[in-house]
């Protein structure tokens, strides 16, 4: 059990002016605190209880259509669950989404607490399985958790990078893909809470990225993700790169004929500007949002891009990563320059880069193999190894390796 949750309470406040970059909220917090004082004069609420094995609460209506395979792999070993989207703070309030708490929280923080007694009196769960990097949420529901008994587990969707966004360590278990994501968690200066880490793989990898490598260098998949990396908080400093990126690789497709660029834009994105920008060009297919990552990697024989996880799935189909990005810019968390060499910082250097990758290609596979072995524990088998140790852990056993790390804090005092 996670041992360090009283001595972070009075650290709240501070952690959330970290993870927000210091940008100060004075309305949210005064709406916070008042909401806070008003709770003990609110009417009990009548909670009807629903109990369940295994509670998933997912950050988002998209992510929660996303976890229906492991949905289905629980449903497979007759464990009893339910899957709830987190509110938002403004939902939490304005529906008096809370239940009393015996702690002593501040007032800043009673809506979350609240709400983290309410989720866990209707549900009853012996474990709640989470999704999220950074929510403060996960405290309230960690300390409301062991009074309760209940075990709590974060499941990972990204390798984890010693970043702000990726410092909440308020769970009992904590699945990661693999070595590389233990590595990023010992070098943060910032784990708020302490978890045992658990290599697990990536337990949405597609089955049908298993697929044989195409060395014929006819079409290049471009992992579009420059307006998604614009959006607030982690994005900030990649404002400038993922504009470099998006032109010098619309600088290489009008430049060059030899390859068709195919272009997947993120699902967070609007793809009117790769459109506006590249729609016209006769070597440039933009696939709709519908097409699997799967589909994607199928039709092309590389991909190009910025820092993403999707280089990883790329590297499990066999499919070369290229990096573009400006010299200078650290882009080390994936360790991309590693295992495919020095990264493409303008069109000409793109160029010769993908040209010389196809002509030693079995060179760029070997990098493929240990890019994916470096970052993914399990690959195929990972909804396998996640559904095992949840059931395990359901069952009071723990049976699976795992690597404890402490809580953290010093990073944090900067504002």
């Amino acid at each position: 059990m996670v041992d360090d949750l009283d001595a972070l309470l009075p650290e709240m406040e501070e952690y959330v002016r970290y993870i927000d970059s210091g940008h100060a909220r004075p309305g949210v917090r005064a709406v916070t605190r008042l909401y806070g004082r008003i709770i003990p004069l609110l009417p009990k609420p009548h909670i009807i209880p629903d109990p369940c094995d295994i509670l998933l609460l997912s950050p988002s209506p998209s992510w929660a259509r996303r976890m229906e395979p492991l949905e289905a792999a629980l449903r497979a070993r007759g464990v009893s669950f339910r899957h709830v989207v987190r509110p938002t703070q403004r939902a939490i309030i304005r529906n008096r989404l809370y239940a009393p708490s015996t702690m002593h929280i501040p007032h800043r923080w009673r809506y979350l607490a609240g709400y983290a007694e309410r989720l866990l009196a209707t549900y009853r769960p012996r474990v709640i399985v989470q999704f999220t990097d950074s929510d403060p949420l996960s405290y309230f529901i960690a300390l409301s958790s062991r009074l309760r008994g209940i075990r709590t587990v974060n499941i990972s969707h990204a390798v984890l990078v010693p970043h702000v966004l990726k410092s909440m360590f308020c769970f009992d278990f904590y699945f990661v893909f693999g070595r590389s994501s233990i590595q990023g968690a010992e070098r943060s200066s910032v784990r708020f809470g302490s978890s045992k880490l658990v290599e697990t793989g990536y337990l949405l990898l597609d089955r049908q990225l298993e697929m044989p490598p195409r060395s014929d260098g006819n079409a290049i998949l471009f992992f579009s993700t420059w307006l998604y990396n614009t959006s607030a908080g982690f994005a900030r400093a990649y404002d400038s790169a993922a504009m470099h990126c998006f032109e010098t690789i619309a600088e290489w497709a009008k430049k060059q004929r030899r390859y068709e660029l195919v272009v997947r834009p993120h699902p967070d994105e609007d793809p009117s500007l790769v459109t506006s920008r590249l729609g016209h060009l006769p070597n440039v297919k933009i696939l709709p949002k519908s097409v699997s990552m799967a589909e994607s990697l199928r039709m092309t024989s590389a991909a190009i891009g910025m820092v993403t996880n999707a280089s990883i799935e790329a590297a499990v189909a066999n499919r070369p990563f290229t990096s573009v990005f400006p010299a200078g810019v650290w882009d080390g968390h994936l360790d991309l320059e590693k295992y495919y060499g020095r990264r493409a910082t303008n069109a000409d250097e793109l160029s010769m880069k993908l040209d010389r990758q196809f002509e030693y290609f079995d060179s760029a596979l070997d990098g493929c193999h240990a890019y994916a072995k470096h970052h993914l524990a399990y690959t195929f088998d990972s909804m396998d190894v996640v559904t095992n140790c949840l059931v395990q852990i359901k069952d009071d056993r723990e049976d699976f390796q795992s690597r404890f790390l402490p809580s953290v804090l010093a990073g944090m005092r900067r504002f």
